[in-house]
């Protein structure tokens, strides 16, 4: 399931196969599921046991049994699954930082993304019967995202929805997408498309981001490889880490290892890292200070703590969330120079729809519901909505400068 993101923790490769995209996958309502049923723990819905998903009861009590879920139907899937990550990051202190990526309200991101990448998506296909969708396995993964723990890797948390969708396409048959394929098989590809249904590729076998790998295996450089250990040496453009861990740089020593991702939060002057974590808690930004010692010959960094949002007229600091009052920006730092490091800048206005995107501590930026395409501010459109590229989307699909659903590149 594609549904955003990884929060910017991991390598590019790694986190396609999770968050941003936090990409689409799809729900509708098969129409076979309707009444309340009963979810049993050996249901195989989660990556999680289904114990610790559900809520505990005294097994001593009388009238203590299973629990039940009501099954979701495809006019409720989008709405719950958007409230229910959107309540997942709040609880776990990352929403600040997962509404920094993508520029808007979590839950208008998510439902619209999710209608917009996952139901358009394999329409066709679930229509046709290709794909039929289980409203209580969604059910399932709706109550797994309210009582995961915060340290749970987000591929397979998100992953755990894609249960309730139930590919009818036997192996050997023509496919166009992985979610139409039977027994967890995937739509192999070779120089046109439509593609076949075949087992997931094994270590050392070809592979596409589409295909990914069986087991735990990742695709890197187009071969199935086994992902990287914690404490494993790693670099952007090698093989990734492991589910649940990110490349952590080391500034000090210009080494990176894989380390897990440090979601709990720190208060008012305390210190922050913004590779990895610990992050702040709501309302504080963590940003660039005054390094407390340095050393003679290595190059001053700077420490990063957390600090209360200042006025559009006040000094700011470069870190994130942003330091800056709502509409504007911290401008004019430079921390790239380590001989004469800049931490300092003025709080300057964003730029708004049809204006150039502005440079930050994160990267290009816009105004609030604003995305960068192509060096231009402009807000996310719908399917069949004006585009200058993918990142314009919800679909994450522009072709001929509209908005569509998503396809396979190979059938492009």
């Amino acid at each position: 399931m594609l549904i955003v993101s990884c929060f910017g923790c991991a390598s590019d490769e790694a986190s396609t196969q999770a968050v941003e995209d936090m990409g689409p996958s799809t729900i509708v309502d098969s129409g076979e599921v309707t009444d309340s049923a009963t979810i049993e723990s050996d249901a195989g819905t989660s990556v999680t046991d289904m114990d610790a998903m559900l809520p505990e009861m005294d097994a001593s009590a009388p009238d203590s049994g299973p629990i039940e879920l009501t099954p979701v139907t495809q006019a409720e899937a989008s709405a719950a699954l958007a409230d229910a990550v959107c309540a997942f990051s709040d609880r776990c202190q990352l929403l600040e930082l997962l509404e920094l990526v993508v520029n808007e309200s979590c839950g208008d991101f998510v439902q619209n993304q999710f209608e917009d990448g996952t139901l358009a998506a394999l329409e066709t296909e679930l229509a046709a019967g290709q794909v039929l969708y289980d409203g209580l396995k969604m059910a399932a993964c709706i109550a797994d995202l309210s009582d995961t723990q915060c340290d749970v890797d987000l591929d397979q948390l998100f992953s755990t929805c894609d249960s309730a969708f139930v590919g009818q396409v036997p192996q050997g048959e023509p496919c166009e997408y992985n979610q139409v394929c039977q027994d967890e098989q995937v739509c192999v590809f070779s120089d046109a498309c439509p593609g076949q249904c075949a087992p997931a590729p094994a270590a050392g076998e070809a592979c596409t981001q589409s295909t990914g790998c069986s087991d735990d295996l990742i695709c890197h450089d187009q071969i199935c490889k086994a992902p990287l250990n914690q404490g494993s040496t790693c670099d952007d453009d090698g093989v990734p880490c492991a589910a649940g861990l990110f490349c952590k740089a080391n500034l000090l020593t210009g080494t990176s290892s894989c380390d897990t991702l440090n979601t709990n939060p720190v208060s008012r002057g305390q210190t922050c890292d913004l590779n990895g974590g610990p992050f702040c808690t709501s309302g504080l930004s963590c940003v660039a200070q005054p390094a407390g010692f340095s050393i003679p010959g290595l190059p001053s960094i700077p420490e990063f703590k957390c600090l209360e949002e200042v006025s559009a007229d006040d000094t700011c600091f470069a870190g994130a969330p942003d330091q800056c009052p709502d509409g504007y920006f911290c401008n004019g730092f430079d921390l790239e120079d380590f001989t004469d490091l800049d931490i300092e800048g003025n709080c300057v206005a964003l730029p708004n729809d049809g204006e150039a995107c502005a440079e930050s501590l994160v990267g290009e930026v816009c105004n609030r519901g604003l995305v960068c395409s192509n060096g231009q501010c402009t807000p996310r459109a719908r399917i069949d909505g004006a585009c200058t590229s993918d990142v314009a989307c919800y679909s994450d699909t522009c072709s001929n400068d509209m908005c569509t659903r998503p396809q396979d590149a190979t059938c492009q």
